[in-house]
Order: structure tokens, then C-alpha cells, then sequence
């Protein structure tokens, strides 16, 4: 009745257009109890609600990007088992797309009505955010490289804690 009861309380995010993820804590160990279709949209489109559950249940972590797989794995035991927060910015693997889309996934404890931990996270894409972060930082570096090659005087930009060299005129 346990189950049931984690369903039944969070049953409405099953419908949501946000993308959403309810597991229970069972044993310091995730088991996923709902997925909302927004969640179903972001890990893949041509995925329905019932396959992304059914993934989720075989590995917590099936739709994380493997380059970003250990640092997820690392905030999540630390939100699980020491209550740290879970905000986190990573990748997510698009099934039948071949892309990868960024995330930003925040996580909150709760208690449900029949007194079991539950950990609700809701994730929203920020790809287009990144892109054009990246897009400004190169119109950034191409300005200051076009600045630093046409002055007459010498120009070495260096980085303040390593010393490192990043930037100069010839």
C-alpha cells in the first residue's frame, strides 16, 4: 500500500508539462514512482511515460550524459544520504536524437502522508542558454584578441591565481 500511496499523492505531476521526477527512499537507495510527461519529453521524445519509468527503475541515472555521470552520482548520494542540496547543471542523453541536452535539475525532500521519504526533482532544459553564454564569451575573446593585436603597445593578459599566460601581442 506503499506504492500506492506515493502514486496517489503525487499523481498529479504524472500529467505535468513540467518535467518532473518523484522517487522514494528506500534502504538510502532511489526507486523512482513518477515521471511526468514533460520528463518523458526532455529524456526523449519518441519515449512514452511508462519506458522512461521502466528505465528509471533498472538505473536511477539511465538518461545523465556519461561524461557527467559520476558528478550526478556524487550530488545525489550527498542530497540522499547527508541532506545536501541538490541543484546541479548537467547533460542528459536524448534517446533516438543523438544530442545531448543540458539540464538544470533541483531537488527537495519530502514526507509523505504515509510517513516515507520521498525526493521530488524538477529539471528544465537551459541548452539555449549555454549555447548563447558560449556565443558571447567567443564575441568576448575575439573582441579582446582584435583590441590586444592592433594596439602598439605590448598587451599580456595573465591569470590571476596560476599566473598563467592567457592572452598577448606580438
Amino acid at each position: 500500500m506503499k506504492d500506492n500511496a506515493v502514486y496517489d499523492e503525487f499523481r498529479l505531476f504524472k500529467q505535468s508539462p513540467l518535467s518532473i521526477a518523484v522517487f522514494q527512499i528506500e534502504n538510502d537507495i532511489p526507486v523512482i514512482k513518477v515521471v511526468s510527461k514533460g520528463l518523458a519529453k526532455l529524456v526523449g521524445e519518441n519515449k512514452s511515460q511508462d519506458e522512461v519509468m521502466e528505465d528509471l527503475a533498472k538505473d536511477p541515472f539511465a538518461f545523465v550524459h556519461p561524461d557527467d555521470l559520476d558528478m550526478v552520482k556524487a550530488a545525489s548520494a550527498a542530497f540522499t544520504n547527508d541532506d545536501a542540496p541538490y541543484d546541479l547543471v548537467f547533460r542528459t542523453k536524448v534517446f533516438g536524437f543523438g544530442v545531448e541536452r543540458n539540464v538544470h535539475g533541483v531537488g527537495y525532500h519530502d514526507i509523505n502522508e504515509a510517513g516515507d521519504r520521498v525526493a521530488v526533482f524538477t529539471y528544465e532544459e537551459i541548452t539555449p542558454f549555454i549555447r548563447k553564454e558560449r556565443e558571447q564569451a567567443s564575441k568576448l575573446e575575439r573582441t579582446i584578441q582584435n583590441i590586444i593585436s592592433t594596439d602598439d603597445y605590448a598587451i599580456a593578459i595573465i591569470e590571476e591565481e596560476t599566473h598563467e599566460l592567457l592572452l598577448y601581442n606580438d
